[in-house]
């Protein structure tokens, strides 16, 4: 795969994650970017060219930045190998967070549990990518 098809397949998945985080069907944002359904899977699936003019429609109707389709401003995409590992560690993260008790600064135990492994920050280990 060339650079150009690598950023088309990028280009794709991220107006899927957009459309998919707005709650719209491929349907919805076909009729909103004036495209036919099946041209709006093929544009996610990495299959079809898009223009700057239709970009900038497919950012307007999913209320992005047309640089966000991009990636711009987001994270390293996660390989897709990991991703369920990583949902995983993410789910984990969000429980191990709810549970962990935040000392109140002036409480006596404050330091000790700021020292040991019960406080938050010392406890939750970031990876090299984040989910947006």
């Amino acid at each position: 795969m060339d650079g150009a098809q690598e950023m088309q397949v990028a280009f794709g998945e991220q107006v899927r994650r957009y459309r998919k985080r707005a709650g719209l069907t491929l349907k919805q944002l076909a009729s909103r970017v004036d495209k036919t359904e099946a041209s709006v899977s093929r544009i996610e699936n990495g299959k079809q060219n898009i223009t700057l003019e239709d970009i900038a429609r497919v950012a307007e109707a999913l209320q992005v930045p047309v640089a966000a389709l991009f990636g711009a401003g987001t994270s390293p995409a996660i390989p897709p190998e990991e991703r369920e590992s990583y949902r995983l560690f993410q789910e984990v993260c969000r429980l191990v967070h709810g549970a962990i008790p935040h000392p109140q600064k002036g409480h006596k135990s404050y330091s000790s549990q700021k020292q040991g492994a019960l406080y938050q920050k010392d406890l939750i280990v970031t990876p090299k990518w984040h989910f947006v």
